[in-house]
């Protein structure tokens, strides 16, 4: 379980809200994967969302895993005219772990309602504090989003639209008892070609940073 705050709610680039309150259930189970999400923004004009997502992992070798998914997003009290106030998204996922705490990700992704195709690709890079006894995790990332609906509910014409983008993510998590993290992360993200109808505060591309400080507890 996570609980955190974080000063915006971006995802692959596209501002979702301004500060916001995020929290988070994961569980595992064999191959089995699940996850719930929400993030409720301190401006209750802005809008909150919740996510649900179900997954599974083959370990093909000992450092490539494949995963497909599921995720169920919902916008709630979503105000963009025209926006979808739910979608659908399946995904597959290589991960490889290349050595020394170097991994290598790529992801395709497809969203029924908005119709858009994505791809991503990520490295990651844990570099050692032992004077802590932590890990600072480093992940750089870029992608490319094609939808052809972005604005399903509305009922003018299709709005399609295509943009890239990249991004660099910082985490460092401290243990600070036998089931609890202290987490703090940094994330920078630039769109490119970015149309405002993928945002639901009407913003389009640019360059975005924020910050996020909060506790992971496992069980």
């Amino acid at each position: 379980a996570t609980t955190k705050v974080a000063s915006r709610n971006v995802y692959r680039g596209v501002e979702r809200s301004g500060a916001a309150w995020q929290a988070g259930l994961d569980g595992a189970l064999y191959g089995w994967r699940g996850r719930l999400w929400y993030s409720n923004p301190f401006n209750f004009d802005e809008p909150g969302e919740l996510r649900s997502s179900l997954g599974y992992v083959w370990a093909l070798t000992k450092t490539v895993t494949v995963e497909a998914s599921g995720t169920h997003f919902w916008y709630i009290d979503e105000y963009a005219k025209g926006a979808a106030s739910h979608s659908f998204e399946s995904a597959l996922q290589l991960n490889w772990d290349i050595s020394g705490g170097l991994r290598f990700g790529l992801e395709t992704s497809y969203d029924i309602r908005l119709r858009s195709l994505g791809i991503e690709a990520s490295t990651s890079y844990d570099i050692a504090l032992k004077k802590w006894g932590a890990f600072l995790e480093c992940r750089l990332y870029a992608g490319n989003l094609a939808g052809k609906d972005v604005l399903p509910d509305t009922t003018s014409e299709t709005t399609r639209d295509a943009y890239t983008y990249w991004g660099a993510d910082v985490r460092l998590p401290y243990r600070v008892g036998a089931h609890t993290t202290i987490v703090a992360e940094a994330h920078l993200v630039e769109t490119n070609g970015q149309a405002q109808a993928w945002s639901p505060l009407l913003q389009g591309s640019g360059t975005r940073g924020w910050l996020s400080l909060g506790a992971s507890f496992d069980f």
